[in-house]
């Protein structure tokens, strides 16, 4: 008899977090899993593909500005939620995405095997709020069967910030599809992408204001921008401001961006943190160089050999995957205020692997290489192992 596997995440779009989930389905479904999701909202236009039956349960949504009263009943309705539809679907192992679903999941109460997914930095992130995101609260992930780190980095914080027991701490990086195939080719045009939801802990302004150095440096560069967020509206009046309208497009939310990618020279990120970005995966199995700030989280562990990560940058360095530079502020500036320092070295960065076609074709091919460790193949093997281990 197949094993019934349930994968809780709120939705199955929007985010690398989500697409992992739904990779996931298709990776435990082909190995012989009875796969189900629990999530709070479906919409089937927008959903990234996946395997198994879609159960959407009616799951309250958290919010910051809640009262604690408020976060405690909302938790112990969402976990009685959970309980019944386990109990139902006769689910034997349960495996959830974020820290609100991860608690919703260990409180559940029933005797399906847990393991819980942590998809952020949760130490350097100064936005997350309330119960779900107490530290004392993280000592009860010691009751679930495993806990699925996507980095080391990740893994080395649960255990010194939040009292998780390093034994039952798995690192499981996100897979990503070996998409290059073939010999890498000159790109003609300056097309440098930006990929990921229009967030502040994704910081894309820093990347616009950079982007005014490049134009001054090639004035033929034009930067794509994919993704949407409540940020939107800032990003285009900066663009604006800074005159750059004719050098800056911006194409909302895109489901399939391989095209993307194989236009583009390089891809650029600025996130003020970054567990294990899928976009940075995606780029380099796709041949494409990575320009990012570095800051906490797996990003040093996929473009890097080995850098440690107490060292400190402080112009760009050219890596393996492409090139790291200093962490930004994160502070929102206007299109009129001068171009900080990590801002400049972003910028040089961009500007190195279009201005040399032939480093960023040599930087090109390391980058594939550098993907074929977190193939889909490596990637099931772990899944394999883990799941096998329940049984």
């Amino acid at each position: 008899m197949r094993k019934r596997v349930a994968i809780i995440v709120w939705s199955l779009y929007g985010g690398g977090m989500e697409r992992v989930a739904a990779q996931l389905s298709i990776m435990l479904s082909d190995c012989g899993y009875d796969v189900c999701f629990f999530v709070g909202c479906f919409d089937k236009r927008r959903v990234y593909k996946h395997k198994g039956n879609v159960i959407v349960l009616p799951f309250i949504f958290w919010h910051n500005g809640q009262t604690k009263v408020k976060e405690l009943s909302v938790l112990l309705y969402n976990a009685y939620q959970l309980r019944t539809a386990k109990k139902e679907n006769k689910i034997d192992i349960t495996i959830s995405f974020a820290p609100e679903m991860n608690m919703v999941n260990i409180i559940s109460g029933t005797k399906d095997k847990k393991i819980l997914t942590i998809h952020s930095c949760l130490s350097a992130r100064q936005d997350l709020k309330g119960l779900y995101y107490k530290r004392k609260l993280y000592r009860l992930y010691n009751y679930a069967y495993k806990v699925i780190a996507v980095s080391k980095w990740c893994k080395k914080d649960l255990i010194c910030h939040y009292g998780i027991n390093k034994d039952k701490i798995n690192v499981i990086y996100n897979p990503v599809e070996n998409r290059c195939n073939q010999y890498i080719q000159s790109v003609k045009e300056n097309v440098v992408l930006v990929v990921g939801r229009m967030h502040d802990i994704k910081q894309q302004w820093h990347i616009i204001r950079a982007f005014k150095m490049v134009v001054s440096e090639v004035p033929d560069a034009k930067l794509i921008v994919a993704g949407h967020g409540e940020n939107m509206k800032y990003l285009n009046r900066l663009c604006s401001g800074m005159k750059m309208d004719s050098n800056v497009v911006f194409l909302g939310f895109i489901n399939e961006i391989d095209k993307l990618y194989q236009q583009a020279k390089c891809v650029v990120f600025s996130s003020a943190s970054e567990a294990f970005p899928c976009s940075v995966i995606e780029a380099i199995s796709n041949g494409v160089p990575v320009v990012a700030s570095d800051c906490p989280g797996g990003i040093r562990e996929i473009l890097t050999e080995n850098m440690k990560q107490t060292h400190q940058i402080d112009k760009a360095v050219i890596v393996k995957g492409g090139i790291l530079t200093p962490k930004l502020d994160g502070v929102k500036y206007d299109a009129n205020n001068p171009l900080t320092k990590a801002e400049c070295e972003l910028a040089k960065g961009i500007i190195y692997l279009l201005k040399d076609e032939t480093r960023r074709l040599e930087i090109a091919e390391n980058c594939v290489k550098i993907s074929k460790s977190f193939a889909w193949k490596e990637i099931r093997k772990e899944w394999v192992k883990l799941m096998q281990s329940v049984l």
